[in-house]
């Protein structure tokens, strides 16, 4: 015990065995009381804490884990897909977004995004819609100007010869036309699109018409390469400008008439430029304007002067859209003919 009175230590060693020292003095008496405590016994529960914390903690992360996988997929992972679909509309496509299990709110969002789709789709397929048939009703608006115009020049070479022909000719003739008015009629759901090669054979039956009006002084040629000649494109695009070539080029000159029309690929691009080439006259450089001022529309049209060309390059606009310019590009020098040429895609 003197041992203990004389060490200032809260441990102290009695048979190899340690023991924590306790000390409580009597303000009474003055005794001072020493209460020796194994420290074997004090340490040990420390084991079974140490466990506790441990199994507390790993239970800890495990709520924590569960609780994050809640928020993700029933409040995170909803707003995330809702956000990708609506970034969607910035390219155009407004998608439906699927219905999952969330909180009221975002469900609410959620229907309220997928309203406004199905509303904005449907508007923009009206509009589409309509816009198709806009775009119908002016094709046919402009077949319907320009058979009555055809019909009127190919008569008007029919009256020419009359007198001059043998029934047998005049029976080819009307033969001739009577397929050539089959070709230029579309009926209704019909296709509106030939190939290249039939468009080239409508003008050998039209050339063979009005070489009654021309005789032997009207000659013609194309040039086109095989490949292309089973290139599809709408009806009635050559044609009018052949037409126009004879009656208002190689038809005014008093010699040979003839008409050139080529078609060729257009370098380093996936397009075809038709070209229709005659000897006429030409024009000066105010009278190729006023035709360009009149293919656009912005001059009012003198009888059937630029119908032809005005509605070719309408027809263009309207079947190609953003794929061509759908402008009709004129070369034209006075004496020295012209050349009216567009340009579409193989």
């Amino acid at each position: 015990m003197a041992k203990i009175l004389k060490t200032d230590s809260e441990i102290i060693i009695i048979n190899q065995q340690e023991y924590m020292i306790v000390k409580e003095t009597s303000d009474l008496t003055g005794w001072t009381m020493y209460i020796l405590s194994p420290v074997n016994q004090l340490t040990a529960g420390i084991s079974t804490v140490q466990s506790g914390i441990a199994i507390a903690g790993i239970i800890g992360l495990v709520i924590f884990f569960i609780c994050s996988l809640f928020l993700s997929t029933f409040i995170t992972k909803p707003i995330t897909r809702l956000t990708k679909t609506m970034r969607k509309a910035g390219e155009g496509v407004l998608a439906h977004n699927p219905v999952v299990n969330s909180t009221n709110e975002i469900n609410e969002l959620n229907q309220t995004y997928n309203q406004l789709a199905a509303e904005t789709n449907y508007l923009v397929q009206m509009v589409y819609e309509k816009e198709i048939i806009k775009n119908r009703t002016e094709l046919k608006a402009l077949q319907a100007q320009i058979h009555p115009h055809f019909l009127f020049n190919t008569l008007d070479a029919l009256y020419w010869s009359l007198d001059e022909r043998e029934e047998e000719d005049l029976a080819n003739v009307v033969l001739a036309m009577s397929e050539l008015f089959r070709y230029t009629i579309t009926k209704e759901n019909q296709d509106e699109w030939v190939t290249i090669k039939e468009e080239l054979e409508h003008i050998d039956r039209y050339m063979k018409i009005m070489r009654m009006r021309f005789g032997d002084r009207l000659n013609w040629e194309k040039d086109v390469d095989f490949d292309w000649l089973y290139v599809r494109m709408p009806k009635l695009m050559i044609q009018p400008l052949v037409e126009n070539a004879i009656l208002h080029g190689a038809g005014n000159v008093t010699g040979h008439c003839h008409i050139t029309v080529k078609v060729e690929k257009v370098q380093d691009a996936d397009r075809l430029k038709i070209t229709v080439t005659d000897n006429g006259p030409g024009m000066s450089k105010e009278k190729v304007s006023e035709v360009k001022e009149l293919m656009e529309g912005n001059i009012r049209q003198h009888k059937h002067h630029g119908l032809a060309l005005q509605n070719v390059q309408k027809r263009l606009k309207l079947f190609y859209e953003m794929e061509t310019n759908g402008d009709i590009n004129i070369l034209s020098e006075e004496g020295k003919g012209t050349k009216v040429s567009f340009e579409i895609p193989v």
